[in-house]
């Protein structure tokens, strides 16, 4: 009986804590950042609007980002040799080996983000809104040295075993043809605009959350194009191949998540967010290849151009976290914030490059992440 007791109190006790952490907190100024006059029921004080103002609060931020961005599944070339497959019947006969997948260099591009909010005087809720802008470029280049066949599959009109090569699974015969040089140019550019309502308050006397819900927007292209090159030489034709791919995508859907604050000395936080996205919106892709070849004689063997489209519906799933150090300080009418810390953002099956298809890369993640400063005054 004792222990049911003690169990129906509980939450009475709990409420008076913070009850009393209320009180004693506006009475120190330690809660400088609450509205007063707090009511008498109020378990987690908000966190604005700013003391001594009973109408909104005014919020513009801009950040800086420096970030990569990262396509999984989307190495552009193979890079192989001819190795011995015979027997005592065919000691001659050979075939191409795989060692190695050549994957486009990881490069860094400045971005942009610009916020817009406001926080009411309604329990410290708040509306706010962002746009961020990134675009980001990326190359390589694979090559081997010259080799005088086109044929893998024996050592007597074919090549040596050890000879190196370059196939790729982007071009119009895809990994069957050998080339000595392989180059690959990829750039991405996307835009994203959040929607968000929310409310900032205190947990504790140094610890604050913000959840928040909403809604996402984003469109973005991707440019990836792969061009193969080989000289004519004994037994082999000149051969230039090419494919130009093109991602085009939108969606719009909900948005929630949790951002949230430690104090650890005055005026100096450990932040950090999580959020998830699910918006639905459409994709088309292209692709545009070509094959020329010529021989020895220079003869026309084969000049081949072929345009593939394809568009579909689909849901985007995205994970956002960050983490960071800030530093913020709210004088009588305005707060000035600066943060500096790391995002990662994951698109969960955004490469649809290959989409229809069975081939490599139908359904790669896309990661952005990097490093983001940013400012903030609300007033």
């Amino acid at each position: 009986m004792k222990q049911l007791l003690l169990f129906l109190l509980l939450p009475t006790f709990a409420f008076s804590s913070v009850k009393k952490f209320v009180a004693t907190y506006q009475q120190s100024g330690e809660l400088q950042e609450a509205s007063p006059p707090l009511p008498q029921n109020t378990i987690t004080p908000a966190a604005g609007p700013l003391i001594g103002q009973d109408s909104f609060d005014f919020i513009i931020d801009a950040e800086l980002l420096v970030w990569y961005s990262a396509i999984t599944d989307l190495s552009y070339a193979t890079r192989g040799q001819s190795a011995s497959s015979g027997s005592d019947i065919s000691p001659t006969q050979t075939t191409f080996v795989s060692t190695k997948k050549e994957a486009l260099d990881r490069d860094w591009s400045p971005g942009l983000r610009l916020g817009f909010g406001a926080v009411t005087p309604h329990d410290g809720w708040d509306v706010y809104g962002t746009w961020t802008y990134f675009y980001n470029s990326y190359s390589n280049t694979s090559s081997v040295s010259p080799f005088n066949s086109s044929d893998f599959s024996q050592t007597l009109t074919g090549n040596p075993i050890g000879t190196k090569a370059l196939t790729s699974p982007w071009f119009l015969n895809p990994n069957q043809d050998f080339f000595q040089a392989v180059r690959a140019n990829g750039a991405l550019l996307f835009n994203q605009i959040d929607l968000e309502l929310g409310r900032k308050f205190w947990i504790s006397c140094h610890l604050s959350l913000r959840p928040f819900a909403g809604v996402r927007i984003y469109w973005s292209r991707m440019h990836f194009s792969v061009n193969g090159s080989r000289p004519s030489a004994a037994n082999a034709d000149l051969l230039r191949s090419g494919s130009v791919y093109q991602q085009k995508s939108w969606a719009v859907g909900i948005l929630t998540g949790l951002d949230t604050a430690w104090e650890f000395v005055r005026n100096w936080n450990i932040y950090a967010k999580g959020a998830i996205a699910l918006p639905y919106g459409k994709t088309w892709i292209r692709r545009n290849g070509s094959e020329l070849s010529i021989d020895g004689t220079g003869t026309l063997n084969q000049n081949l151009r072929a345009t593939t489209h394809d568009a579909i519906y689909k849901t985007q799933p995205f994970i956002d976290l960050a983490l960071g150090l800030r530093w913020d300080r709210a004088f009588d009418t305005f707060r000035i914030l600066v943060d500096a810390g790391w995002e990662s953002h994951l698109l969960i099956n955004y490469n649809k490059l290959f989409g229809g298809t069975d081939l490599p890369s139908t359904n790669g993640d896309l990661t952005l992440a990097g490093v983001v400063i940013r400012g903030r005054i609300e007033f």
